[in-house]
This record gives C-alpha cells, structure tokens and sequence, in this order.
C-alpha cells in the first residue's frame, strides 16, 4: 500500500514519516522523486503518451522511474509498449481494475501496475489481487480529521 503525494501544505515531511511508521510506503516524497505523467502532460503532448515518454526520457536521469496515469487499458498498454515503468490505473471499478490488470500482466509480465482513484478504507479489499503491485490512497494523508486540545494553565 501507498500514500500519494498529496499531503497538507507545510506538514508533507510529518505526513511523509507518519506513512512510513504505520508500514505504508510514500510512493513519492515530491515531484523531483519520479516522474508521473498524468492527463495534462499527456494533452500537452498531442495526446499521445509515447510522446510524453520519449519527451521526459530525454530530460530526465536514468535513475527516475516513469508511472504513468491511466483511465483505460489501451492506454495502459501504450504506456508499457513505450517504456513506461509503472502504470497506475486511476478511477476504476475494482472488477473491471481486476481484469484489466490480469490482461496487462499477461502482456507485460514483469509491469508494475498500481490501483488508484477513490480507493477507501471500506473498498481497498474489493481491489486486491494477484495482478496488483500498489494500491495508493489518498485518504492516507487528506481528509484525517483534526485533533482537538488547548494548554491552559489555572
């Protein structure tokens, strides 16, 4: 399981460390940990994500993985085919997610596939399987209610 990046201004290091003592991993500390290529990359691109791909592979180390966002298989298997190293398939239902993933795994055995996109604490479950390598929330960091307390002194 992973966090995302998404964390509250100024508390990111706080939030960052609390994922990693409650056993989750961070996915991405910020924006220079890797590269994610979401929509609007991929739009600015002409749409099309080997673009994007070929396009940061020029620019970037040989150290930063490549994820990329995707809404559909056809884009997830472009993203592998153009040398993507991890997709995350974002805002799917858990059983079209399941067979989805089960058909790109069979394509591309060694990917690393990612569940994301309205994934909960009451519906992670629905999301496992054995064609799942991460499953990212955001709630891990948003949403987490406050604590309430005061220091008086009488």
């Amino acid at each position: 399981m992973a966090g995302t990046r998404k964390t509250t201004p100024g508390f990111r290091l706080v939030e960052k460390y609390a994922m990693i003592v409650g056993g989750v991993d961070t996915h991405r500390i910020d924006l220079s940990s890797a590269i994610m290529l979401k929509d609007n990359h991929i739009a600015a691109c002409n749409g099309s994500i080997k673009n994007a791909i070929e396009k940061v592979k020029r620019v970037s180390s040989f150290t930063h993985t490549i994820e990329v966002e995707c809404g559909t298989e056809e884009a997830a298997i472009e993203a592998f085919s153009s040398g993507a190293n991890i997709v995350m398939l974002d805002n799917f239902k858990p059983t079209e997610f399941k067979s989805t993933a089960s058909r790109i795994k069979q394509l591309f055995p060694n990917s690393l596939i990612e569940a994301s996109g309205e994934i909960k604490e009451e519906n992670i479950t629905e999301y496992f399987c054995n064609n799942v390598d991460i499953i990212s929330m955001g709630t891990l960091t948003g949403g987490i209610g406050i604590v309430d307390y005061s220091l008086k002194l009488s």
